[in-house]
């Protein structure tokens, strides 16, 4: 056990999960193995196996350990999510749907009611109300109530309005508690919007005018901001110890706006913090009945409620100081706030699986898995409901599917651009995991293309694909022909097969016109400088009907594409993307020189150009993007599979393109035919050309996605 931890820890899960099977081989019941296995499982993409075994040990050990319960969560959640288009396609409509709600702003200044519920706080509340006094915006009325306060707060208070610059109202009464304070005080507000500032924090200068900028001007209802930590003097917190409050509350702002939405975020923890925190508008808060009577959680408990309404907007700005000091409320006790939120949550989940009036709200009916991987994400923290769990597990080993989801179409805002709603419906209801990669579909579609093209009725070709991969793709697209898959160097695993061998293509050991076609696709660019006119010698001196060449050429273009693309890779991963480095390092074949060899050697040529440039460096990035965030790789899959059967065959641009092919031929009437065939397809057709305007903007929004939440899941041992 004590060597397969360190193998674990060490990454190396392999070796680790070798000696946890052979562990359980002598002690099959043994929790602690039975718990870490399913962790290496879970860690090398098998959650279901996961989920059996730390099932088993959470069993044995009496659903005791909360960190098998929290693995077992992540196993659960995974499994939820395996191959779950449908939450990526919507996280993308969300994204969508936010970027067009910021875009379509007006501008606004709507009076901006700011309500302080004081108690007890007479070193802070001068700091609190000046911060207001400082604000860069000015339609604001103040309304102050002291909620009993022992101490000499109302007097001070009293004093600073004195030089209050905006409308304000004062009142000063018994302890009612928080909750009824605040409601109280928006009750006697008049502005359009409300934000409570609490008496021992404060806004930043430009707070209320970024709010409004962000929340009202954007026709949002409400919305909060990014927090900054201050200490009880007001220095901002940096570098909090490991397990301190502050290092925490820093957690969470991090991690919560990473979310899929705002509200799964509120879901996991409440990164708006504070009541404070809240710019809303004066008709949602009148529609939501107020604060609830909660001692701990009545702003958590607000945000939810809320985000069921109405998505909010956030800010990521650090516009509100929350003070951290010995007697913030939260900090009573450890144990009752979570008592509090705990039922808090068990009643949210409880209203959560009917339709809300926000149709981004975390809920079943809208998010399908996705909803229901973060209610059982809370299920297996609780250490009652055991039933519940083991129901899941056996749901999801039996295969079964969430409950219909409506179609994304449906969504108001796609009425006036319908086509996006039809393509995210295509990519949430399909599933193409199959779906050839574009870059290779670009290369052996356009040559499968060209040798259907080429054939006669009933004919059967010979082709030697030079230069081939292991995927034998041109196999799959041409499976009536018989081909030849020749490389410098063969994997070990395919060195048995009788038609894959090992040769150096600028030495072909054939004879003259040996095969109907040759193909060589992407191979010139990796073949050395002095060796290329041998190459292109002998790749069309061994074809009888027709050569394929197909190579990205040097052009200034090309080349800028490349080095953005790979740019994009290494925000993304550690290491460099190997086959555009080669590029680099190697340079790029000069197209006018090899069509001059091409010349030289009396072979007859045609060139054209296919791949437009904008959209193989947008569909490369999804690539990458599906490589940095798994959660993408169905969307992914869908739009390899949309370019493959709508677009590839009108990607044909003599300028601007990525690659050009070649077609060479001892027939000058194959060449002839060849150019009218392409020449006939370049022109995009209008539907296809909306097919292209909605995929570049899913593709987009993936690497949008990407750059921000591109990070894994970190797991307890």
């Amino acid at each position: 056990m004590r060597a397969a931890l360190s193998h674990q820890q060490a990454n190396q899960l392999e070796a680790a999960e070798k000696l946890y099977r052979q562990a359980l081989a002598l002690s099959s019941d043994e929790p602690d193995c039975l718990h870490m296995l399913g962790v290496v499982c879970l860690q090398t993409g098998r959650p279901q196996e996961a989920i059996g075994l730390i099932l088993k040990a959470s069993v044995l050990t009496g659903w005791r350990f909360p960190k098998m319960r929290h693995n077992l969560s992540l196993a659960l959640c995974d499994a939820l999510s395996e191959n779950d288009a449908y939450t990526s396609v919507r996280h993308i409509a969300y994204r969508m749907w936010c970027q067009q709600r910021a875009a379509g702003k007006t501008m606004r200044q709507p009076l901006v009611s700011v309500i302080i519920p004081s108690y007890n706080h007479e070193a802070y509340i001068a700091d609190c109300l000046l911060s207001v006094y400082g604000q860069t915006y000015r339609q604001i009325e103040l309304i102050v109530i002291d909620d009993g306060s022992t101490d000499s707060s109302p007097a001070l208070i009293k004093n600073v309005l004195g030089d209050c610059p905006f409308p304000h109202q004062f009142i000063a009464r018994e302890n009612r508690g928080a909750h009824a304070t605040i409601n109280e005080g928006i009750a006697f507000a008049t502005g359009e919007f409300i934000n409570i500032l609490n008496s021992d924090d404060r806004f930043s200068p430009e707070r209320i005018q970024r709010m409004v900028e962000e929340v009202a001007c954007s026709g949002a209802d409400w919305g909060f901001a990014n927090v900054q930590i201050i200490d009880g003097i007001g220095i901002p917190v940096k570098n909090p110890a490991p397990g301190s409050r502050a290092a925490d509350l820093q957690k969470i702002l991090a991690e919560g706006p990473r979310a899929t939405t705002i509200g799964f975020g509120l879901l996991s923890a409440n990164f708006a913090i504070t009541t404070g925190n809240f710019f809303v508008s004066r008709t949602l808060f009148q529609r939501l009945g107020g604060f609830s009577n909660l001692r701990y959680n009545h702003d958590w408990e607000f945000a939810l409620r809320a985000t069921r309404e109405s998505e909010p907007v956030y800010v990521p700005e650090r516009l509100y100081l929350y003070r951290l000091h010995d007697h913030n409320t939260i900090a009573e006790s450890s144990i009752a706030p979570k008592i509090e939120a705990d039922e808090l949550f068990r009643t949210y989940f409880q209203a959560n699986d009917r339709p809300t009036s926000n149709p981004f709200a975390p809920s079943k009916t809208y998010w399908g898995n996705r909803y229901l991987a973060e209610k059982y994400r809370f299920t297996c923290q609780q250490t009652s409901d055991h039933h519940s769990i083991m129901e899941l597990a056996q749901w999801i080993s039996n295969g079964e599917k969430s409950t219909t989801i409506p179609p994304l179409s449906y969504l108001s805002f796609f009425e006036e651009q319908p086509d996006i709603g039809r393509i995210l419906d295509y990519i949430a209801n399909n599933d193409f995991p199959e779906a050839i990669p574009f870059d290779q579909a670009q290369r052996y579609g356009v040559t499968a293309m060209a040798i259907e093209w080429l054939r006669r009725p009933g004919q059967i070709f010979t082709i030697l694909e030079v230069g081939a991969n292991r995927h034998k793709i041109l196999g799959s697209l041409l499976p009536q022909d018989r081909i030849i898959y020749l490389d410098v160097e063969i994997p070990e695993e395919m060195k048995a097969y009788s038609n894959v061998i090992e040769g150096d293509a600028t030495a072909l050991a054939f004879s003259d016109s040996q095969f109907d076609v040759i193909v060589a696709l992407d191979v010139l660019e990796h073949i050395p400088s002095e060796k290329r006119r041998d190459f292109l010698w002998h790749t069309t001196r061994v074809a009888r009907l027709m050569t394929v060449i197909a190579a990205p050429f040097d052009d200034p273009r090309v080349r800028a594409a490349e080095v953005d693309a790979c740019a994009f890779w290494d925000r993304l991963m550690p290491k460099p993307y190997r086959w555009l480095t080669e590029h680099a390092d190697n340079g790029l074949p000069n197209l006018t020189e090899t069509r001059s060899i091409l010349t030289g050697l009396g072979v007859k040529h045609w060139p054209i150009g296919h791949g437009r440039l904008k959209l193989w460096n947008d569909m490369l990035k999804g690539h990458f993007s599906a490589e940095a965030m798994p959660g993408l790789r169905p969307v992914m899959h869908a739009l390899d599979e949309l370019y493959a059967k709508n677009l590839l065959a009108h990607d044909f641009s003599d300028i601007g393109c990525y690659r050009h092919f070649l077609f060479c031929s001892p027939s000058p009437d194959e060449i002839d035919n060849m150019a009218n065939y392409f020449s006939s397809l370049s022109k995009l057709p209008p539907s296809e050309d909306a097919d292209l305007c909605v995929v570049q903007k899913v593709l987009a929004v993936m690497q949008e996605l990407a750059l921000e939440q591109g990070k894994p899941w970190s797991y307890e041992d």
